[in-house]
């Protein structure tokens, strides 16, 4: 395991083994200001042009919608039975935000690197997805061997 042992350790099941721990920001939903005209008032447009800036795919019911996407750094933990974001140590705080069984992703996306972040999406059997952003491009192909590509 890694150097995040005291805040994994006690939320596993069992027999329940990590296989990977990576810290990782949620690439959240946004909306985005726009001016109608010059000098005219500001309104928020949902759903428009710049709304959409990564997030998740998906509608309510679907794995990748029941996510909580928060802002600050979790813990992208892989173990062998399933994969979840656990709280990151700067919330100095332990216990699971969110998880599903392994048999429920489909696969991991590299996607096109974000300055100094590495962007990849998790796809889930349902068709969803949830992008995430990590500090190193190895976190992510490591994920995809262990959860394969899509």
């Amino acid at each position: 395991m890694s150097h995040y042992d005291r805040y994994i350790e006690s939320t596993l099941a069992e027999g329940e083994e990590v296989q990977a721990v990576h810290t990782v920001l949620m690439v959240t939903r946004s909306t985005t200001a726009t001016r109608l005209e010059p000098g005219g008032r500001m309104f928020t447009e949902a759903r428009r042009r710049f709304a959409r800036r990564g997030g998740y795919e998906g509608e309510p019911g679907t794995v990748a919608h029941g996510i909580p996407f928060r802002q600050g750094g979790h813990l992208l933990v892989v173990t062998d039975r399933r994969v979840g974001l656990w709280r990151g140590p700067s919330q100095h705080r332990t216990g699971v935000l969110w998880s599903v069984p392994r048999d429920q992703l489909a696969g991991v996306e590299r996607r096109p690197r974000l300055q100094f972040m590495s962007r990849f999406r998790l796809h889930f059997s349902d068709g969803s997805w949830a992008a995430l952003m990590t500090f190193r491009g190895r976190n992510v192909r490591r994920l995809a061997e262990l959860l394969g590509t899509r």
